[in-house]
């Protein structure tokens, strides 16, 4: 459990995730101090917590002051970059997400920190999990016994980092919790999702029918929550865990319930999967046609069995507390 009086640093607290685990911590009544940037803007307030600025985060950052105190720390702040970039964005990914991480771990257990919880990504085990079978009885998807396959740059800097920071806990010096969650949505999220909710807010007539892969995600409050498991549980120390929502579905069907819950009507038809990837590999988005169609499952039995966890919200609560945020957003902008 956490030290009585101890702090829990968060890293990349005005992120998306970020922001929502630090409201649950302070719903939780603990002393939360969040780390951001010191060229970032205005800043929620934090009830019970307080916010520290760093120029950046490398292998020369100075966490001394804002480890003071710290029983543990979450690590969520990364720079991400999607597919392969130029050499000098690899050099970049490596600088923030494995030597920041190399960095903030070593201050850390000099500091006496008890846990340090690092939010790494699936990417880890893979872009894709059609071939991962534990046999008969089991769970299909990724999960942490398989051998890590990590295949962009992004995903390597992630596996580094996740290297190092498990010596330190085989050291002795400190807990390392890792988790691996796949995509995460909810109300502020970004990006691709985002982006698939406004393309099922259209209502106009998509090619994306029939599609029969499975991917897994994480809905925010089921991974704050899961957090919140790591930080007190002591079978998390030093474990790697997969985690995701009960339910997988396929781009087809999740696009259909996006659209039941924005008052739209599902406008899909079919063309054969190998049509639209050759059209999307033409067209430059073969990276986006990977995520429609190929399959991203994960398997969160360890978490089950060794931590007694399950999300508590359901995929479908999930999606209709995004799409309310959704909507509110578009109100309130007109």
């Amino acid at each position: 459990m956490t030290r009585r009086g101890g702090i829990i640093l968060v890293t990349g607290a005005s992120g998306f995730i970020g922001s929502h685990l630090c409201a649950f911590l302070a719903d939780m009544g603990v002393k939360v101090r969040g780390v951001v940037r010191s060229s970032g803007g205005c800043l929620p307030p934090l009830p019970g917590g307080e916010y520290v600025r760093v120029e950046s985060i490398g292998e020369d950052t100075s966490w001394e002051q804002a480890l003071q105190g710290v029983d543990c720390v979450i690590h969520l702040a990364a720079m991400n970059m999607a597919g392969k970039g130029s050499s000098a964005e690899e050099n970049a990914l490596f600088r923030v997400n494995t030597q920041g991480t190399w960095r903030l771990a070593g201050e850390a257990a000099r500091l006496g920190v008890r846990r340090f919880v690092f939010v790494s990504t699936i990417k880890v085990n893979g872009e894709h999990s059609e071939a991962v079978f534990h046999g008969p009885g089991s769970a299909s998807g990724f999960s942490p016994e398989d051998p890590p396959l990590p295949s962009s740059p992004y995903a390597v800097s992630k596996w580094k980092a996740e290297q190092r920071l498990m010596a330190v806990h085989r050291a002795g010096g400190m807990d390392a919790v890792i988790i691996r969650p796949p995509l995460v949505y909810g109300p502020g999220v970004k990006g691709n999702f985002l982006r698939l909710i406004r393309l099922a807010d259209t209502g106009c007539l998509l090619p994306l029918g029939g599609i029969d892969n499975r991917r897994s995600l994480i809905y925010v409050d089921n991974l704050t929550d899961f957090i919140w498991c790591c930080i007190n549980h002591p079978g998390a120390a030093g474990r790697v865990f997969t985690v995701a929502d009960k339910e997988a579905v396929s781009t087809s069907e999740l696009l259909g319930r996006l659209a039941v819950l924005l008052g739209r009507h599902t406008r899909l038809f079919s063309v054969p999967r190998a049509l639209m990837r050759g059209a999307a590999l033409v067209a430059g988005m073969g990276g986006i046609a990977d995520r429609l169609f190929d399959f991203l499952e994960v398997d969160s039995s360890a978490a089950r069995e060794l931590l007694g966890w399950t999300p508590p919200h359901t995929l479908d609560a999930g999606l209709e507390e995004t799409v309310a945020w959704f909507r509110e957003i578009q109100n309130r902008n007109g």
